[in-house]
């Protein structure tokens, strides 16, 4: 007899059965290769633990994961992610008590990735991706990946982009705004009658104009309504425009020139009008101009309704004054949330001090030391102190305008050729000369020329200059050294002028300059002093630009103001220098920092300077009248400081405004073990804001100004339903530039709950302060994007969604910024790596993506196809190994190491159906036993199951060649057991875990040889036991001729032994012509210490291990003996367990309908096997299932659809099934045959035509 072996399980199975090569094979169910390549059945599921065997929810397992090395177990289940918390699975919530995954269902498939002690989760429903993480407490923590950038966007900013015609919210806006405009336009003209109303009679027209609005609703409407409010603005602020007798509504003087002339008019302060010259003013064709006219409308109504002069309220104290103000905002299409708010403390301070300096200057009268013959009241200011930008403006607008009405009483000069200068009116004078004679200690001037009665020289008019010499120019005239400053004319006859004291001087002739008002000693010759033209009829607007948040032209209108008023001040004196004041000069000890110190110009002596203001007495003490300023009293009063402790004077130094630009991050920092992870948030969109730079606070050190910026509206980060970030812990940091710089610095750092801040740190202290990670080109930490894949190759994490898939930076999984991606042609199907390489996967190709990205943005990254056969066709399945990626193409496994690829299997046609249906190609999960050097693939057989049933496994310690990687399958079993449902895999600890369908935890114990038997109504630890029921069939051999017939006599096997086995084989002769049971092998050399049925008492049972079990059988003579080609197939044999010779007779007992009790008679010595769930007990050849062990000595069967039992007494019986707790390891057979003869005969007969068979 010719003999073919069988000692090589290394093929693995193959749909190619006829003919196979011997050493693959068709069936290999619950079986595995061992080294030698022998093949043996697998170990026993049993539940994880007797507290851990089930998650939260009765539903399939997402996901379980081996954390950080065997460090711990995770699960995902629907939303959920879970841990164990005292041996027991606990729902991990974010800081907010969200969920890990708001919008996952049961089916929701979730891809991991694990780094530096984190773990990544992704999954399909398109949440966030979550990291977890074990603080340094060691408590288990959930977050979103990364943080978001700041939302400092557009305003109104939707769905349809940038198109501002159609933007809904940006019209609602500027809807609100148009109306406001009109409703408080609309009062502001019919403010008038008695005081203190704003007008002297009411503009009806423009009211009735503004009546007959009505509210628009959409783009169109809302430009007629912007064009007919800034026309019936522009009607009545043209009223407040004209010279005084034109005016109707306001009682503003517009004409500061010659009397009876309108030449001099100019724009009136504060009332400027609409500009409609520009194509775009006129049209209004989109809504950003609509916003652009509404929002200048609003300032200059503002203004105008702020001008005190105008308004019937020249006193400026009326109760009515700046009423009527339009509050809706400004809209800026540009804005940014949080919104920046400007310095404007150091801006309200400086006016308002300017208000309270210029005020004190007019009212500053001799005989102190300075500066006035009399108090000039009818130019005080007094509008109330300014408390925001639109208020400052109209307080420097009334400042212009009375210092203007101030300085124009020191200006007037004589005309050269009358010697007079006609003001208002041709019958009052500003200046009168007369020539007379003075005698000391006389209040009369006697001889007066000309005639004093031919003019209108009122009392009260005082002499403000005289001369010896009549035709010296009359600058050089001398001050009035002859009467008393305060000294003014009380009467006058023809030839006679009567002062109100005597004369003082010297007894003489002398020409005399008589002044109307009686305010300023002498003509402002300082042209820094003098408006450009004349008085307040300056045109106000020539260096303002009327949007108020131009910060830059308020600094500049206020500084220019502080400038003339400055110069006129100190008009007449002269700086002391630095030298002087070092050494003593003039009284001054310790001179205060950044002042300067004046003193008066002396009289000359032959050249005579006589200032606009002097001190009573010049040849007084300069100590007593030395000035400087700002004054300080002023200071102290307005500061609250001193000027020597500040180290800058307010007023010396004007105002500066800078440009400051902002950036927010959000940083969280937290420690893993004890290293420390920071998280910080891309940089947010710049906010710019325009801003004064004040000077140093003296209370709070050099470096911390006294003034801020503010920062309002910052928005609070929270947690939607599928985010956790944690918001009680993060922070929120604002970088600043300095002023009018580009590098950006730590300015605050404030807690998430914020939402404004003041920012004092002023630029020196600044630039000492960490800087930006942005600065110098670094690319932002943006937030990584919500993907389906996430793998990590070299410290870098990449993310797949769509055809996209984006790069992190180095060393920061949580950063990825959003130009770091690569797009790829078809939908990604997956990540894995092979070594350094990254491996993208669609459904039709495999790539390789080349390069990276570094932190500046510079690098690329390209992807290069190696594989165009198939793709990834189940998106879960690639698994990264010590060797290379593994992954299910369309009809079967595939291997790549990144360069090359191909495939490892030849069950193509079974792989092909596996991966038929997207609920099969979605089922597929993917793990790999390092140890081992095994594959594990979950497999959803038919699409029809509800779960998978069943594992592919994959041996890769033979070596990974094409179509030549031996494999097996777990299952439930060849009896149709529906209870093994595995959706998940991963190897912990070295063992095989999965989670099923129902939420149950089992992981592969080794030395345990029985499946726990899965019953959902009672509590795992509960569940029964059942036998691993493995099976094993070769392919149909031909032993080496399928053209001829064997004879098969006999079958020789060899089995490790390592438990009893009970096996039953099969012959199947000529692919299932006829399928023949041999003999049961069976053996019993060990014996289970314990077992139940064994007397262990009796000296006769000795325990037994190890050795070989060498059996034949020969093949049956049922006319399977002579075949073409055989398969042999070995599985587990139903067999006896145990009988009533052994164990002893039994009662039958009825319990309940079909239900019956079976109660050994021989008890205690006896017992029911422990595990007698899943057996039968035959009576009378009828095989009844064993249901409950209800104890040692009692057990339940059913009847239910079988023959019905009866109580009856002491009757025998036989325990039949797939005995457990055996496992089979099958070393070698080898098969005893013949050749017989040519199956094939030669034809001999003939041919028909009829379509018969041949003869």
């Amino acid at each position: 007899m010719q003999k073919l072996q069988f000692n090589d399980f290394s093929g693995g199975l193959t749909d190619r059965t006829l003919p196979g090569q011997h050493n693959m094979y068709s069936v290999a169910d619950n079986m595995l290769i061992e080294h030698d390549k022998s093949i043996y059945s697998r170990d026993g599921f049993d539940i994880y633990s007797n507290t851990a065997y089930q998650l939260t929810a009765a539903e399939r397992v997402a996901k379980l994961i081996n954390f950080n090395k065997d460090s711990e177990l995770l699960a995902v289940q629907n939303k959920q992610l879970q841990y164990l918390s005292a041996g027991a699975w606990t729902n991990l919530l974010g800081p907010t008590t969200n969920k890990a995954f708001n919008t996952n269902t049961a089916a929701s498939l979730i891809d991991q990735a694990q780094w530096n002690q984190h773990l990544y989760l992704a999954s399909d429903s398109g949440d966030p991706v979550i990291k977890y993480y074990r603080d340094s407490g060691a408590v288990a923590r959930m977050r979103t990946a990364g943080l978001p950038k700041p939302s400092v966007t557009n305003n109104y900013q939707t769905t349809q982009g940038t198109n501002d015609v159609d933007d809904p919210l940006k019209i609602t806006a500027a809807i609100a705004l148009a109306v406001d405009i009109k409703t408080q336009l609309q009062a502001h003209v019919n403010d008038y009658g008695v005081s203190p109303a704003a007008h002297i009679a009411q503009d009806l027209a423009v009211y009735n104009a503004l009546n007959a609005l009505t509210t628009p609703t959409n783009l169109a409407t809302l430009i007629t309504y912007t064009k007919a409010l800034r026309t019936q603005y522009n009607a009545h602020v043209a009223d407040a425009r004209l010279s005084l007798t034109a005016q109707v509504y306001h009682i503003e003087v517009s004409d500061l020139g010659s009397a009876g002339s309108s030449t001099g008019i100019k724009d009136p302060i504060l009332n400027i009008l609409a500009d409609t010259s520009t194509p775009s003013d006129v049209n209004l064709d989109t809504c950003d101009e609509v916003i652009r006219v509404l929002n200048n409308l609003r300032t200059i109504y503002n203004l105008h309704a702020l001008a005190p002069i105008t308004h019937n309220n020249a006193t400026q104290t009326s109760a009515g004054w700046g009423a009527h103000l339009v509050t809706v905002a400004q809209i800026d299409t540009a804005a940014t949330t949080p919104a920046t708010v400007a310095n404007l403390n150091t801006f309200l301070n400086y006016v308002n001090y300017l208000k309270a300096e210029y005020n004190a200057h007019a009212a500053n009268v001799g005989p102190t030391s300075f500066m006035h013959a009399q108090a000039d009241s009818l130019n005080y200011v007094r509008i109330a102190d300014a408390t925001d930008l639109c208020t400052g403006v109209a307080l420097l607008g009334c400042l212009y305008y009375h210092y203007g009405q101030h300085i124009e009483k020191a200006n007037a000069q004589l005309d050269p050729a009358s010697l007079i200068r006609p003001f208002y009116t041709p019958t009052q004078q500003m200046t009168y000369i007369f020539k007379g004679d003075v005698t000391n200690g006389n209040a009369t001037i006697a001889n007066v020329t000309p005639d004093p009665s031919t003019f209108v020289l009122p009392n009260g008019y005082f002499v403000a200059k005289r001369t010896s010499d009549i035709t010296s120019p009359y600058t050089n005239w001398r001050g009035n050294d002859l009467f008393a400053l305060n000294a003014t004319v009380s009467s006058k006859t023809a030839t006679t002028i009567v002062m109100s004291s005597v004369a003082t001087g010297t007894t003489g002739t002398y020409t005399f300059a008589f002044h109307w008002n009686g305010i300023h000693t002498d003509v402002e010759r300082s042209t820094s002093a003098v408006l450009t033209s004349s008085g307040a009829s300056k045109a106000f607007l020539d260096i303002f630009d009327p949007f108020l948040e131009d910060l830059s032209s308020c600094g500049l209108l206020a500084t220019t103001i502080a400038g003339y008023f400055k110069a006129h001040e100190i008009s007449g004196l002269t700086a002391i220098t630095e030298e002087e004041l070092l050494n003593g000069a003039y009284g001054i000890v310790q001179p205060r920092k950044n002042t300067t110190y004046y003193a008066p110009i002396t009289d000359s002596g032959t050249s005579e300077y006589l200032p606009p203001h002097v001190p009573n007495s010049v040849a007084a003490s300069l100590n007593t009248n030395t000035f400087f300023f700002p004054s300080l009293t002023t200071l102290n009063n307005i500061f609250a400081r001193s000027i020597a402790d500040s180290g800058v004077g307010y007023f010396e130094a004007g105002l500066t405004v800078a440009n400051y630009l902002y950036k927010q991050t959000y940083r969280y920092a937290y420690t893993v073990g004890t290293k420390t992870f920071v998280d910080e948030s891309e940089p947010s969109n710049i906010l710019s804001v325009q801003s004064f730079v004040s000077p140093a606070d003296a209370t709070s050190g050099s470096t911390t100004w006294a003034d801020y910026i503010g920062i309002a509206g910052i928005p609070v980060l929270t947690n939607a339903s599928n985010q956790n970030w944690d918001t009680s812990v993060l922070t929120k940091r604002f970088y600043r530039t300095i002023g009018d710089g580009t590098v950006y610095y730590l300015a605050k750092e404030v807690s998430n709950a914020t939402t404004s801040l003041q920012d004092f740190m002023d630029d020196t202290n600044l630039i000492l302060q960490e800087s930006l990670y942005t600065n110098g080109g670094v690319v932002g930490n943006g937030l990584p994007p919500s993907a389906k894949f996430i793998h990590v190759v070299d410290n870098r994490m990449y993310y797949a969604t769509g055809r996209l898939l984006y790069q992190s930076l180095s060393d920061d999984p949580d950063s990825v910024p959003s130009t770091f991606f690569d797009t790829f042609d078809e939908d990604i199907t997956g990540l894995s790596s092979t070594r350094s390489n990254l491996v993208v996967f669609t459904a039709q190709n495999v790539y390789r993506v080349d390069g990276v990205f570094d932190e500046l943005g510079q690098g690329f990254m390209r992807h290069e196809k190696i594989f165009d056969t198939t793709g990834n066709v189940a998106p879960y399945s690639p698994v990264k190994t010590d060797v290379g990626v593994f992954f299910l193409g369309k009809n079967g496994v595939y291997y790549t190491d990144g360069f090359q690829c191909f495939r490892i299997t030849q069950n193509h046609d079974t792989f092909t159906s596996y991966v038929e249906t997207t609920g099969q190609k979605n089922a597929v999960q993917g793990v790999y036993n390092q140890l081992e050097k095994k594959l594990y693939f979950v497999i959803k057989s038919t699409d029809s199951l509800s779960a998978p049933d069943m594992l592919a496994v994959y041996d890769i310690h033979f070596g990974v060649k094409v179509d030549a990687v031996p494999n097996t399958k777990f299952s439930g079993g060849f009896d149709a057991y529906t209870g093994f449902n595995p959706t998940s895999l991963c190897v912990f600890s070295a063992l095989l875990v999965y989670g099923d369908s129902d939420g149950y935890i089992l992981k592969q114990t080794p030395g345990v040889y029985v499946d726990r038997l899965k019953n959902t109504g009672v509590a795992a630890t509960s569940w029964d036991y059942r036998a691993v029921l493995w099976d094993f069939k070769t392919c149909n051999e031909d032993f080496g001729s399928p053209n001829f017939r064997k004879y098969f006599t006999r079958l020789n096997t060899e089995f490790e032994q390592y438990t009893n086995i009970s096996v039953q084989i099969r012959s199947d002769a000529d692919k299932g012509r006829i399928i023949s049971d041999l003999p049961i092998i069976r053996s019993r050399k060990l014996l289970d210490w314990g077992d139940s049925k064994i007397d262990w008492t009796s000296s006769v049972y000795t325990a037994k291990s190890g050795g070989v079990i060498d059996e034949f059988r020969r093949f049956k003579g049922d006319g399977s003996l002579r075949s073409n080609y055989r398969a042999i197939e070995f599985r587990n044999a139903y067999c006896v367990i145990a009988a009533s010779d052994q164990m002893g007779n039994i009662n039958v007992t009825n319990i309940s309908a079909n239900l019956w009790a079976l109660t050994l008679i021989n008890t205690p010595t006896i017992k029911w096997p422990l595990y007698s769930v899943g057996y039968f007990v035959r009576i009378n050849s009828v095989d009844y299932p064993i249901t409950v062990r209800t104890s040692d000595s009692v057990v339940r069967v059913s009847d239910s659809g079988l023959a019905p039992l009866s109580v009856q007494s002491n009757i025998e019986y036989e325990i039949w099934g797939y005995p457990k707790n055996e496992k089979v390891n099958l070393n070698n057979f080898d098969i005893n045959y013949e050749f017989l003869g040519q199956l094939q005969k030669d034809y001999g007969g003939t041919t028909t035509t009829d379509g018969g068979e041949n003869a």
